[in-house]
C-alpha cells in the first residue's frame, strides 16, 4: 500500500474555522478526510483516508511550528524500522521533502536546517517528538449516541486518577452497580468514555464481573496499582465483559436478539476495571476520568449474551518465549469440559476481542 503525506505548517494568529472534534489547528485542511486525531494538544493533529481501490493512505499533518516536521510508520513506536518522512520550507521559500505498524510517530524542530551549511543537518528534536498507536482501518460503522437517547444508562469511570510519570501502569477499580434493577434487564449497547486529553495514555482496558461469593465494604471498595491491590481483585479478574484497546470502537450495539443481563435475581453485583495507561513519554500531572456507559433496554430480548475466554496466561511459567527466535507459536487448547454446555446447533459469536499488545496474532 502506497502512502502519500502532506505536511503543513501553522503560527496562532491565523483566522479560527470550524474544526473536527480534538482538533487544535486553526488551518483548514487541503481535502476532506475520513479519519482525524489529536497527536498532541495544541500541536500537532494529524488527518487520514484509506483508499483501499488505489492501495494508498493519504496523511496531512499540522504542526505548531516554524521548523521542519516529521511524521512516519513505526513497528513498535520507535525511530529503529520506521518509515519516515520530513518536511520544511527554507526561507526562500522553497519546499524540501526527505523521505527516510499502525504506530504513527512524529517530531518537529524550531528552525529549517540549512543544508548549505556542512553541519547543516536536521538537529535532534530533544523531546519535541511523539507517538500513537491509531487505527489506520476503521472496519464498522458504528451507531451514533442519539440512536440511545431517552434509555436509562449507568456508567464506570477512573474518579480524577492522576496518572504515574511510568511508561506503563495498570489501575485496578471495583464498582457497585449504581442502578439496583428488581427485574432483569438487557444492556443492549455500550459506550466507551475515553477523556479526549488522555486519548495517548489510554492503551486498553477490559471490564469484568467479581465472582458472586466476594464480598466488599461498599464505602471503601478496593482501588489502586493492580499488583498492590491482587489479593484485595482477585475473584474480579476472570470473567471479562467487556474489552476495549486502541483502535476499538467507541460505541458497540449488541444484536437486536441478545443483551447482557443485569439485575433481578442475578447474583452479580460488583465489576472491576482494570485499565492499562502507555506513557512512554513519562508525562506528569495528568488526570483520567476515562470508563464506560451502558445503555438498558426498554424490554427484554429473546436471549442473553454469553461468553468465552481462551488464550494463554501472560506469566513466567505460561508464556515463556525463547531469546532470539524469530517466529515463536504459542498453542493452546480447550478441554471437552470448556464446551460441554454448548448447544448441538453451535454458538454465534457477535463480539471479539483479540489482544496481543504490540506483536503477534
Amino acid at each position: 500500500m502506497r502512502i502519500f503525506v502532506v505536511f503543513r505548517l501553522f503560527l496562532p494568529l491565523v483566522m479560527l474555522i470550524k474544526k473536527s472534534d480534538g482538533i487544535s489547528s486553526h488551518i483548514q485542511p487541503f481535502a476532506e478526510y475520513d479519519h482525524s486525531i489529536e497527536l498532541q494538544t495544541n500541536v500537532a493533529d494529524l488527518w487520514w483516508t484509506v483508499d483501499d481501490i488505489e492501495r494508498a493512505i493519504l496523511f496531512e499533518l499540522h504542526v505548531k511550528t516554524t521548523g521542519w516536521i516529521a511524521l512516519g510508520i513505526s513497528p513498535a513506536g520507535g525511530m529503529k524500522g520506521a518509515d519516515i518522512g520530513v518536511g520544511w520550507i527554507d526561507q526562500s521559500g522553497n519546499v524540501h521533502f526527505q523521505s527516510g505498524t499502525n504506530i504513527v510517530i512524529f517530531a518537529f524542530g524550531l528552525v529549517d536546517p540549512d543544508i548549505c551549511r556542512f553541519d547543516g543537518d536536521i538537529s535532534y528534536h530533544d523531546n519535541r517528538r511523539g507517538s500513537q498507536m491509531i487505527p489506520l482501518r476503521f472496519y464498522a460503522n458504528p451507531p451514533i449516541d442519539e440512536k440511545f437517547a431517552g434509555l436509562d444508562s449507568f456508567e464506570f469511570r477512573m474518579n480524577n486518577y492522576r496518572v504515574p510519570s511510568n511508561e506503563t501502569t495498570y489501575y485496578c477499580k471495583v464498582f457497585k452497580i449504581p442502578i439496583d434493577y428488581p427485574t432483569k434487564k438487557h444492556a443492549i449497547a455500550y459506550k466507551v468514555l475515553i477523556n479526549p486529553d488522555n486519548r495517548d495514555l489510554v492503551h486498553h482496558f477490559t471490564l469484568s464481573e467479581c465472582d458472586p461469593s466476594t464480598t466488599f465494604n461498599d464505602a471503601n471498595l478496593p482501588e489502586g496499582v493492580c499488583d498492590d491491590v491482587v489479593q484485595s481483585v482477585k475473584m474480579c479478574t476472570m470473567d471479562t465483559v467487556v474489552g476495549w484497546a486502541t483502535g476499538g470502537q467507541d460505541i458497540v450495539e449488541y444484536p437486536e436478539e441478545a443483551g447482557y443481563a443485569i439485575g433481578g435475581e442475578l447474583a452479580i453485583k460488583y465489576y472491576m476495571i482494570e485499565m492499562h495507561y502507555d506513557n512512554p513519554n513519562l508525562a506528569s500531572n495528568r488526570i483520567d476520568s476515562s470508563g464506560i456507559q451502558f445503555y438498558i433496554g426498554k424490554q427484554l430480548r429473546p436471549y442473553d449474551l454469553g461468553r468465552i475466554i481462551f488464550g494463554t496466561l501472560s506469566t513466567p511459567f505460561d508464556l515463556a518465549i525463547p531469546p532470539q527466535v524469530n517466529r515463536f507459536i504459542v498453542d493452546c487448547y480447550c478441554p471437552p469440559s470448556v464446551t460441554q454446555n454448548f448447544p448441538e446447533s453451535g454458538i454465534t459469536v457477535v463480539l471479539a476481542f483479540p489482544h496481543t499488545h504490540l506483536q503477534g496474532l
